[in-house]
């Protein structure tokens, strides 16, 4: 019962930290995810949590200060591994600033392997609005092999990477730059397109 009444309580000092509710939703119920399904350890600011498997353990770590907000996600087995980390941090004018990287790795005994990326970066000003949003998102496909690496051309291969960046204007205007390019297929160019919104895109 004090246990659970601590992880109710670590809950509810990350909800009110965390500014952006997608992401904040991710980090309680990966902290949910935890509880139920392997050990969770609370020292102060810090969460510590694991998930044991199959002689594979996955784990959480979570550590907080008045300035800075830390969550690192690891879950690994042979053929893949998954990582997550998350910060949110105050920047100038009382603004926050929070990121999420999620990266997966799939190595494959047939010497095939894939990499996906996404990196996400957000600015809520003093009032809790969204200010700045980009998204970026890389896709490499790969084969590996004693003495060399070579990237998949294949039609469903996706060795490219796409940028979108969103800034919101006081007035309810977006200005939206878009950057991408796909690598492996042949005479692709770099695809780069501005965007000015006069009002909200829903």
């Amino acid at each position: 019962m004090f246990k659970d009444k601590k992880i109710s309580q670590y809950k509810e000092q990350i909800s009110k930290l965390i500014v952006d509710e997608e992401i904040k939703n991710d980090i309680l119920d990966m902290v949910s995810f935890f509880t139920h399904n392997g050990k969770v350890k609370i020292d102060g600011n810090n969460l510590y949590g694991k998930i044991t498997h199959q002689n594979e353990t996955d784990s959480l770590i979570i550590n907080y200060d008045l300035f800075k907000f830390v969550f690192n996600y690891v879950e690994s087995n042979v053929i893949f591994r998954k990582t997550i980390n998350i910060s949110q941090e105050y920047i100038k004018g009382g603004n926050h600033k929070i990121t999420k990287h999620e990266k997966r790795d799939y190595r494959c005994c047939n010497n095939q392997n894939k990499i996906s990326i996404e990196e996400t970066e957000k600015i809520y000003n003093l009032k809790n609005n969204l200010v700045y949003d980009s998204i970026l998102l890389k896709e490499y496909d790969y084969d590996t092999y004693p003495e060399y690496m070579k990237y998949n051309s294949s039609k469903n291969s996706e060795n490219s990477f796409h940028l979108e960046k969103k800034w919101y204007i006081p007035n309810g205007s977006i200005i939206k730059y878009i950057l991408g390019k796909n690598f492996m297929k042949e005479n692709n160019k770099l695809n780069e397109k501005y965007y000015i919104c006069e009002k909200t895109i829903s």
